[in-house]
């Protein structure tokens, strides 16, 4: 329902805090992982390096001895043929620095290679595939093949030029916080109300459930109305979301979404959701608009619930509901307004002079909205929602999206791809639909992983931590998800060693800091959020390295702790975040949850700290930190 969605797609946690699954494993995502020394010289280009994997056999002489050591050759040949299966051979390898395109006849793949001095394949990532050529037609027709209720509308330059059932009322998720955006937007061109420099405090009042980070800043804390916005939109704050529409008043997004009468916040939904309430949502269901309203008055004097008080049942029902005319009208009002700025969903920078982005999911619930501007000034709405009684596969939805704006980027409409029909409508649809592509499986017993590299810096993989480059490819988010919003790359664990234990998440973040444009501001910068940390520094000659200790995180029964590091090199800042999160055992019945020992604290901060001591600087040199306080 309320849903983060960060960098890439969607991620985080709803009316019911949702668990994504991993759509990079489901599109067989990632290889890695190994590094080698270095020797003298490299004889092969990094396209080069990829383009003959795909010649049709895969020779171990490309691979570092460490890699093949984690993932033999043959295992990798069989990842390879599965995605020639799928999409066809090799067309091209563009980019460059390690960070590359890999064109298939019928998909690309981002991709991420590493190679030592000797031309050796050390780190090699493939990314999920974004299917090609199957025109604007045949991507509507994939979505509106899905199970369950789909809604799709592609309006170009104000005109419908493609659809499916645009006019279906669906529930939304974090979507209707456009309406909030909306609102905001009036009040503030107005001058009257609000303008968004102006400096408010956080009220209590406000508190909701993750997704975002304003639900644990103190109430008092002094924000701009700017920064509220910012975090709505660019990672779905639900905190900020219920404080904008207590400044701009709940009848000023209502005047947005007649549907939605009366508008609950996102903390109102939370209550008349939680266990305990069955009563009162089918009273909700039932009403009118003035039974509802009177709902809402006694909702406001409930607490919070926690969030295992959350029923686990389905209700898509009870949601904010739009169609997808009504969210293009909400994204062509509001595509001016600097929040969209910071996360452009699955849309890429490189394709689009403007991008606006605003999603939302909740088990059952699926949302993607996007707004764009091309070269030229055509401007595209695209709008997809589905909604089903049973768990929704992200990637399908996910896969066909980023096939339609990649389609629209190019201005071309190529020969429709096969259409899976995963639940025809009659027996004559079913005997006309062609069978579902499946995407390509893991070959047995491989252990997917992936190592990070940017093009600067490369990290090795600890065991059981998996990597993700967009927040929606984390797969156990937790209350405090392994990484806060608007990461690089996300190395989160997946074991099962803790199965039954209070741990709820561990992982290192990675990040860019573009803000920390200096060496002295990269190094003694505080953390976000943070003031008075003790900082130990070390001089590597060529680069510098710095550490914080002491940094958490808690809320609602729920801790986390870990560092931060940052590495100083040729102008650039990298900053480093380890967090292991536990949620309290007083949470659980007793006997039903083991506290976390001192023992797996210490494993795990090994592990993270491994990660940390593994960062090497092109060319393989390594890179060394001071230890953490």
């Amino acid at each position: 329902m309320l849903s983060l969605f960060t960098r890439t797609v969607a991620s985080g946690a709803g009316a019911r805090p949702h668990r994504f699954r991993r759509f990079v494993a489901a599109a067989c995502a990632a290889l890695l992982i190994g590094f080698a020394q270095p020797a003298a010289a490299q004889p092969i280009t990094t396209n080069d390096a990829v383009g003959r994997l795909f010649s049709g056999t895969v020779d171990p002489a490309w691979f570092g001895e460490v890699f093949l050591a984690q993932v033999p050759a043959q295992q990798i040949a069989l990842v390879l043929a599965s995605f020639t299966t799928q999409y066809g051979a090799l067309v091209s390898v563009t980019g460059s620095g390690g960070t590359l395109t890999t064109r298939l006849e019928r998909a690309e793949l981002p991709t991420q290679v590493t190679l030592d001095a000797d031309g050796r394949i050390i780190g090699l990532f493939f990314g999920n595939a974004v299917p090609i050529g199957g025109g604007v037609a045949g991507f509507v027709a994939r979505i509106a093949a899905l199970p369950g209720d789909t809604s799709v509308a592609v309006i170009t330059n104000g005109e419908l030029a493609a659809g499916h059932q645009p006019e279906l009322p669906l529930a939304v998720g974090s979507a209707f916080k456009l309406a909030v955006l909306a609102a905001l937007g009036e009040a503030t061109a107005s001058g009257t109300l609000l303008n968004l420099d102006d400096t408010v405090q956080v009220d209590a009042a406000w508190r909701s459930l993750p997704t975002g980070i304003l639900q644990d800043w103190r109430p008092g804390t002094a924000v701009t109305v700017a920064t509220l916005a910012n975090l709505m939109v660019s990672m779905s704050d639900n905190t900020a979301t219920d404080g904008l529409i207590a400044l701009v008043g709940r009848e000023a997004v209502e005047a947005f979404s007649e549907r939605n009468r009366p508008f609950p916040t996102t903390g109102e939904l939370f209550r008349l959701k939680a266990t305990g309430n069955e009563g009162m949502l089918e009273r909700w269901r039932a009403g009118d608009e003035t039974a509802r309203r009177e709902i809402l008055a006694e909702l406001a004097a409930q607490p919070l619930p926690a969030v295992g008080a959350l029923s686990p049942v389905l209700t898509p029902d009870v949601e904010w509901i739009f169609d997808s005319f009504e969210l293009c009208a909400l994204l062509e009002q509001t595509a001016d307004m600097w929040a969209f700025d910071i996360n452009p969903g699955l849309a890429r920078r490189e394709d689009w002079a403007d991008i606006a982005f605003k999603g939302g999911s909740e088990p059952g619930v699926l949302n993607l909205s996007t707004r764009v501007v091309d070269a030229a000034g055509n401007t595209h709405c695209v709008v997809a929602t589905w909604n089903n009684t049973a768990a929704l596969d992200e990637q399908a939805l996910f896969s066909a999206y980023s096939g339609l704006l990649r389609t629209l980027a190019a201005g071309e409409e190529a020969e429709a791809l096969p259409v899976p029909a995963a639940a025809p409508p009659d027996a004559a649809a079913a005997e006309a639909a062609p069978a579902p592509v499946t995407p390509p499986a893991a070959a047995p017993g491989l252990m997917l992983a992936a190592g990070y590299t940017d093009g600067d810096i490369t990290v090795t993989p600890a065991p059981e931590f998996t990597l993700a480059t967009s927040a929606a490819e984390v797969a156990e988010q937790g209350v405090i998800p392994p990484c806060n919003a608007g990461f690089d790359g996300c190395f989160y664990y997946s074991g099962p060693a803790y199965d039954g234990t209070t741990l709820e998440s561990a992982g290192l973040r990675i990040a860019r800091r573009a803000d920390l444009a200096t060496a002295d501001a990269c190094l003694s910068a505080q953390p976000d959020g943070y003031t008075g940390l003790a900082v130990t520094t070390h001089d590597g000659g060529s680069y510098a390295t710095a550490v914080f200790g002491g940094v958490g995180d808690a809320g609602a029964g729920h801790f986390a702790e870990g560092a931060v590091y940052r590495l100083a090199y040729e102008g650039i800042c990298w900053e480093f975040e380890t967090r292991i999160g536990q949620t309290q055992a007083a949470n659980f019945d007793p006997g039903t949850i083991r506290q976390l020992s001192a023992d797996d604290e210490t494993a795990l901060e090994s592990a993270l700290r491994a990660m940390i001591d593994s960062v090497t600087l092109p060319g393989g040199a390594a890179v060394v930190f001071p230890p953490a306080e």
